[in-house]
């Protein structure tokens, strides 16, 4: 069974290990907005057992929204997604929130222990 493995994102390069495919190379595909972007970048590492995928963002993908690209095998079926949010949208993503309030938490304690040093 094939497997995406330790995916990770920077630099916009999206970048995991694929298990499961032995040393024959997997054909896979990177989508976005509904059109096909180069093939994923691929290397074998025969001490692992593994492949090495990377796929570049594209600029277009880094906007306003939602953004999702998606990365499928062969047969269609999708072996992983990035998704990027950015803009306004976050104001109502219950993460986004979650993070706010975090912070503002944060800033709370700080002035708290503050207080508490000088008293």
């Amino acid at each position: 069974m094939t497997k995406i493995i330790n995916a990770r994102l920077q630099g916009g390069l999206w970048s995991a290990e694929l298990a499961g495919e032995g040393s024959g190379q997997p054909r896979l595909t990177a989508a976005f907005a509904g059109q096909d972007l180069p093939d994923p970048e691929m290397q074998f590492d025969s001490a692992r057992d593994i492949w090495r995928v990377t796929v570049s963002l594209p600029p277009e993908m880094i906007g306003e929204g939602v953004q999702a690209l998606l990365i499928r095998d062969v047969s269609g079926a999708t072996l992983a997604s990035v998704t990027i949010t950015a803009g306004e949208v976050l104001e109502d993503d219950l993460r986004a929130e979650v993070a706010l309030l975090r912070a503002e938490l944060d800033l709370l304690k700080s002035a708290f222990r503050k207080s508490q040093r000088d008293s």
